[in-house]
């Protein structure tokens, strides 16, 4: 009891604390409410864009953008890649690190997890069944569907809820697990075609399908060596997958791009994702992107994932904190994001905080911060006083307030970006003031 007084005898400044402005919604996203990835394989870009062996992908360029200098960090990395892809980092693991006997294997950070914590947003994750491989269900397992091996997604042991085939949100680990049978491309464009879609819905294909080669006894009868024969077989796929007997204008019902998903009014993502290799063929594809753009920025997937994380305010994970966004290539007038929006800062003599503006849409130049609503009698500094930032990047300045804080009803304190082109960017806050 003695230390309890003394420590409220200790305590005799007194707290102003002003509201903080409710934080902006997350949902929608920035860039896109719904996100639909199917995942390819070992294919360069120069063996899918304009090559006569993808006629249906080629067809798809002109509703969307890519990079030519799409970038992976390793070569051979496939599980690595599609941890890359989902947890920011490859966890410093290579093929056949997570036996589905033995998932899960990894406790980390990772999309469905900043998902589940999140409010609000919904997820799904499909493993595509096939006959001719064996294991016939999800045949590569963690290496082509890393959500097996985190615990989150997969919890239990021994296989988890994936082998039990009672998964909450990832599919395909048994025979009977995708509605009592196995998983397949219908089974995931039920999902889309639900009356209100999950925001973020995977699908890994068989290597049959997947333009992956070097597959032996694939129903589709090429050779293990003809990759030329996977390709088109690929591409075959994909098209039957997402138009059906249809159009990309007027896509066959039953097929992906007819499901609710893609319905008019809906703000849907399609994301062509391909695993490896020096320049993958990454597609980004639908009403949300600038349509036949190519861009020549230097793009990886820890920036896709990053620029899933910004689109709803989910936070970082691993590299994907470091890398640069890919927001140039969606539809949208160039500006700069500013964070953290909302903000708060204690005030005894002063009080310092960093903020970040971050491009979005292309934006590249120079930007400079200013503050209104200063409370009486404060003084405020910016170090540095503007920032000059390329297309996808982000840089900080930090904000010292110093004075009295005698204290201001709202107008809220706000610190203003100015970029020298595109749209004034603002974050109201509030001053918790010690005296």
């Amino acid at each position: 009891m003695k230390k309890i007084a003394i420590a409220f005898a200790v305590l005799t400044f007194s707290l102003i604390v002003y509201p903080l402005p409710q934080a902006r919604a997350t949902t929608p996203g920035i860039y896109f409410d719904h996100i639909v990835i199917i995942a390819f394989e070992n294919q360069n870009l120069n063996a899918i864009f304009g090559s006569p062996n993808a006629p249906f992908i080629n067809s798809m360029l002109s509703g969307g953008s890519y990079t030519t200098a799409y970038s992976v960090d390793q070569t051979g990395c496939s599980a690595a890649c599609y941890l890359q892809m989902t947890s920011g980092s490859n966890q410093g693991k290579s093929d056949g690190y997570c036996p589905r006997a033995n998932s899960p294997c990894l406790t980390v950070s990772n999309l469905f997890s900043l998902f589940d914590s999140f409010n609000g947003l919904t997820y799904q994750a499909y493993c595509e069944f096939d006959s001719t491989q064996s294991p016939t269900t999800c045949p590569r397992g963690a290496d082509h569907f890393p959500f097996i091996a985190y615990s989150n997604a997969n919890p239990g042991s021994n296989g988890g809820c994936f082998l039990a085939g009672n998964c909450a949100n990832i599919f395909g680990g048994t025979a009977s697990s995708c509605s009592g049978h196995s998983c397949t491309s219908a089974d995931f464009v039920s999902a889309a075609n639900a009356v209100t879609p999950p925001n973020f819905l995977w699908y890994t294909p068989s290597d049959c399908n997947n333009m992956h080669g070097q597959t032996s006894n694939c129903a589709n009868g090429c050779a293990s060596s003809d990759s030329t024969c996977f390709v088109q077989q690929g591409d075959s796929y994909l098209q039957n997958f997402l138009i059906g007997t249809g159009t990309l204008s007027n896509p066959a019902t039953g097929s992906l791009f007819a499901s609710n998903a893609f319905s008019t009014g809906m703000r849907t993502l399609f994301v062509l994702w391909f695993d490896e290799n020096s320049n993958p063929p990454e597609l980004f594809y639908g009403t949300q992107v600038h349509h036949g753009f190519v861009s020549s920025m230097t793009y990886t997937h820890y920036g896709v994932l990053r620029t899933i994380e910004q689109n709803w305010g989910l936070g970082y994970l691993a590299n994907s904190a470091s890398s640069i966004n890919i927001s140039e290539l969606f539809s949208g007038s160039p500006t700069v994001l500013l964070t953290p929006n909302p903000w708060s800062c204690t005030i005894i003599h002063n009080c310092s905080l960093p903020f970040t503006v971050e491009s979005q849409f292309g934006f590249s130049g120079t930007v400079t911060f200013t503050f209104q609503n200063l409370p009486t009698g404060d003084s405020v500094t910016f170090t540095p006083t503007s920032v000059t930032i390329g297309i996808g990047a982000k840089a900080s300045t930090s904000m010292v307030v110093s004075g009295p804080c005698s204290g201001r009803v709202p107008p809220y304190p706000t610190v203003v970006a100015t970029p020298n082109a595109g749209s004034q960017q603002s974050s109201q806050g509030r001053f918790i003031c010690v005296q």
